[in-house]
């Protein structure tokens, strides 16, 4: 009994917040929330209520659409897809209706690289259309029950659905790939490129491969309602019907697993998978860090229905059955924007010969930099070494006499298309340093000293 009583507290330890946090806003609306949506960035945020309304990251309204079942957006938030009883519509960031095409929609999906839509109809009817609309094909699925959900991979090659009856797999025209029949599926996830699929059931996570055969199977103690994985399924996680949080690694096996103490609704991930987002019955919304962590959780006013975690991590938004939806800053940083070189040209692809004798009692030149992007460096004709360099000079065809008797003869030529990387450094293989000859030399400094030491014997 004090055995049971004390791995109760620590599932309840594992699960304690951190802080608790405020949404960045909220929307009050008078139907249920039913579908959210984030954009990769967690600037664009759509809502599913009465009507669909698209926000951005400050909470402001930037438009609205008809009522739907269900939506996705793009990775850059740009297009908006949503089913509706009647059709599947594209729509931009304000409202405006692109395209819409007569297929009634209960779940929509939009691959990674934003090329392809995927709409699942009630009776299990699959089309799949170009960003623009046009319909690439449409099929029926073969469902034996309701339809559920659909997935489809970051190309748009693989297309997957879920039914009460089973999962099915097609290619982007509707053609059929596989087919499992299961009892009672429940949640359905995939990763970026379509060889991964994982269906939660009524006491298991099966995962399946390209051609449908299972590849393992996680046994859970209840119903899995909810399930997300990353794009390299590097970590696939199950909501469970238990309460129970588990993390599940790219062969089925269990990484971590934790309480939320009350049934959990809706779990999301990251892109890289180092943030889990919980909605649970309890009426609780918890951030847990990818190794199960609990980092906070937040208060919400209804159950919740609806979850998306931006791929950034920065953003989560989740939507409750009594109309709120509510937006959280997760207080993890956006992926800082790749540094440029300062004063690099775009074009570069620098080939250094040198040849260089008396590799002894030289003396390295200071601060040496290149505005070069990707340099070879070949050394007495032998031996190739790859350089890279920020803010150097090159000389051009350079005939100099090195200090310490040693003679360094460099040459340069340019062809374009290159790129500029940093930190400039040559490697002399099976070079000794003494007398403060380093191993490794800037090309630049060799130049240099040569010029000084020419200059010397002039005097």
């Amino acid at each position: 009994m004090y055995r049971h009583a004390l791995l109760a507290l620590a599932c309840l330890v594992l699960v304690a917040p951190a802080l608790a946090v405020s949404p960045l806003w909220t929307h009050n609306s008078s139907e249920p929330v039913r579908d959210c949506a984030v954009s990769n960035d967690g600037k664009v945020i759509v809502v599913s209520s009465d009507l669909v309304h698209i926000f951005d990251r400050k909470g402001g309204l930037t438009g609205t659409t008809w009522h739907a079942n269900a939506i996705a957006v793009n990775a850059a938030g740009s297009l908006v897809v949503s089913g509706t009883g009647d059709a599947a519509r594209g729509v931009s960031r304000n409202g405006s209706e692109l395209w819409s095409a007569p297929n009634a929609s209960v779940a929509v999906a939009v691959s990674s690289d934003g090329a392809t839509i995927a709409a699942l109809g009630p009776g299990g009817l699959l089309s799949t259309f170009t960003a623009a609309g046009g319909r690439v094909g449409t099929t029926d699925t073969g469902a034996t029950g309701e339809a559920l959900a659909v997935a489809v991979s970051k190309n748009g090659s693989v297309v997957v659905t879920t039914d009460g009856g089973g999962v099915r797999a097609f290619t982007r025209k509707g053609a059929h790939r596989w087919s499992v029949e299961l009892a009672t599926p429940s949640a359905l996830a995939m990763n970026a490129s379509g060889d991964l699929v994982a269906v939660g059931d009524g006491g298991s996570v099966k995962f399946f491969n390209l051609t449908g055969e299972r590849l393992a199977r996680f046994p859970t103690s209840g119903r899995v309602r909810s399930l997300a994985m990353t794009p390299s399924a590097n970590l696939t996680v199950a909501g469970g019907e238990d309460g129970s949080v588990a993390a599940l690694g790219p062969g089925g096996e269990l990484l971590w697993n934790r309480s939320a103490g009350a049934p959990v609704n809706r779990v999301a991930v990251s892109g890289s998978g180092a943030l889990v987002a919980v909605a649970s019955a309890d009426r609780r919304l918890r951030l847990l860090a990818g190794n199960g962590t609990p980092l906070w959780d937040a208060a919400l006013a209804g159950d919740p229905l609806s979850l998306s975690l931006s791929a950034d991590g920065t953003t989560v938004a989740v939507g409750c059955d009594e109309g709120t939806a509510y937006v959280f800053d997760t207080g993890a940083k956006s992926p800082a924007a790749p540094a440029k070189a300062p004063n690099a040209t775009p074009a570069g692809n620098v080939t250094a010969t040198v040849n260089a004798t008396g590799a002894r009692n030289g003396t390295a030149g200071l601060n040496a930099s290149a505005t070069i992007g990707k340099t070879t460096v070949t050394v007495s004709g032998a031996t190739k070494v790859n350089v890279t360099g920020r803010n150097a000079t090159a000389t051009t065809a350079a005939n100099r006499t090195a200090a310490g008797n040693r003679t360094a003869n460099v040459t340069t030529t340019a062809s374009p298309n290159a790129t500029a990387t940093t930190s400039l450094r040559l490697v002399i293989p099976n070079g000794t340093a003494t007398s403060g000859v380093p191993a490794f030399l800037p090309v630049a400094a060799l130049a240099l000293l040569g010029a000084w030491a020419g200059l010397r014997r002039r005097r």
